[in-house]
C-alpha cells in the first residue's frame, strides 16, 4: 500500500489534531492546516514529539484568497493529496439568541461552516488524486431531526446547510 497524503483543516487543535495524530500514526503524509501559525507550530511539535512529522499549511477557511493561496502553495509543490479532511469550523461564544445578536454573527459562521468547506473543496479538487477521498465533518447541531435547544443557533444553521 502506498503512503497516503492527506489534509487536514482546523488541525491545531481537538479534533483536528487527532485526526492527523492518528492518521500520521498509520503512516499517512499528513498536512496540518490553520490559520494561526503559532497555534499550528505549537501542534507540530507536540506531534514530533510523539515522532511525527506533518507539514504545515497557514489557511484561513473563511478567507477565499487564503484558501486560493494555500491550494496555490501546494501545487507548487507538486503535492497530490488522497484525502481532504474538512474539520475546520468556529462557534463563538456570543452565539447564543438569533434575534437577539448581530446578523454578522451568523454571516462569519455561516461563510467559515458553511461555505469554508465548499470553497476549500473547489479550489483543492485540482490537487486531488484519483481516486481519492473528501470527508467534511460535520456535528450534531446541525440535525434536522433533533431540538437545537438554545445553544449557538449560528453554529447549528451553519452545520445544517
Amino acid at each position: 500500500m502506498t503512503q497516503k497524503t492527506v489534509l487536514v483543516t482546523g488541525a491545531n487543535k481537538g479534533i483536528g489534531l487527532e485526526i492527523a495524530r492518528q492518521l500520521l500514526t498509520r503512516g499517512c503524509s499528513v498536512i496540518i492546516s490553520g490559520r494561526d501559525s503559532e497555534k499550528l507550530a505549537t501542534a507540530k511539535v507536540e506531534l514530533q514529539k510523539e515522532n511525527h512529522e506533518p507539514g504545515i499549511l497557514i489557511m484561513n477557511v473563511s478567507d477565499t484568497e487564503s484558501i486560493a493561496n494555500a491550494a496555490n502553495y501546494l501545487s507548487s509543490l507538486n503535492i497530490k493529496l488522497d484525502v481532504l479532511i474538512n474539520n475546520a469550523a468556529i462557534m463563538d461564544s456570543l452565539d447564543k439568541d438569533l434575534s437577539e445578536q448581530d446578523l454578522a454573527l451568523l454571516e462569519k459562521t455561516v461563510r467559515t461552516n458553511a461555505y469554508g468547506p465548499l470553497q476549500i473543496i473547489k479550489s483543492f479538487l485540482p490537487l486531488m488524486n484519483n481516486p481519492s477521498r473528501i470527508i467534511n465533518i460535520s456535528s450534531s447541531g446541525g440535525s434536522m431531526t433533533d431540538p437545537v435547544g438554545g445553544w449557538s443557533p449560528a453554529y447549528c444553521v451553519s452545520k445544517s446547510l
